[in-house]
C-alpha cells in the first residue's frame, strides 16, 4: 500500500480501522497474558491475590542499570560578566544563550565589549 497514492479520505478511514484494529489486538494479548497468568499460577498453587501483593511489596530490581538517581553537581552562581545598559537590573554570565536585549544591542551595532562590568 502506498500512501502517497491515498486522499486525506482514505487515510483517516484507514487511520480509523488502524486504530480499531491496535485496540482489538491490545484487549486480545490482554486476555492471552491474563489465561497464561491463571495457568501457571494454578500449576504453581498460588492465587492471583498472593501473586499481586507480592508484586506489590517487592519491585523487580534492574539488571545492569543504575537504580539510584545520580547525585546532581552543586553548581554555585556565576558572576555576571555583561550589564544591560539601558536596564542595569538586567546582567548576563556570558555563558549559554545571549539574552535577548545582547542580541539586540549587537545587532544595532554595539560591541560585546561595550557592555563588560568592570571589575574593582
Amino acid at each position: 500500500m502506498n500512501l502517497k497514492n491515498l486522499d486525506t479520505k482514505e487515510i483517516s478511514r484507514l487511520i480509523v480501522n488502524l486504530k480499531a484494529e491496535l485496540e482489538l489486538r491490545a484487549k486480545t494479548e490482554k486476555a492471552r497474558l491474563v489465561d497464561e497468568i491463571r495457568e501457571k499460577s494454578a500449576a504453581l498453587n498460588i492465587s492471583i491475590d498472593e501473586l499481586m501483593s507480592d508484586a506489590k511489596k517487592k519491585p523487580r530490581k534492574q539488571r545492569g542499570k543504575a537504580t539510584k538517581a545520580k547525585a546532581k553537581r552543586k553548581t554555585s552562581a556565576v558572576k555576571p560578566k555583561y550589564r544591560n545598559p539601558m536596564n542595569p537590573a538586567e546582567t548576563w554570565s556570558g555563558r549559554g544563550r545571549k539574552p535577548k536585549w545582547v542580541v539586540a544591542l549587537l545587532e544595532s551595532g554595539r560591541r560585546l565589549e561595550d557592555f563588560l562590568i568592570q571589575q574593582v
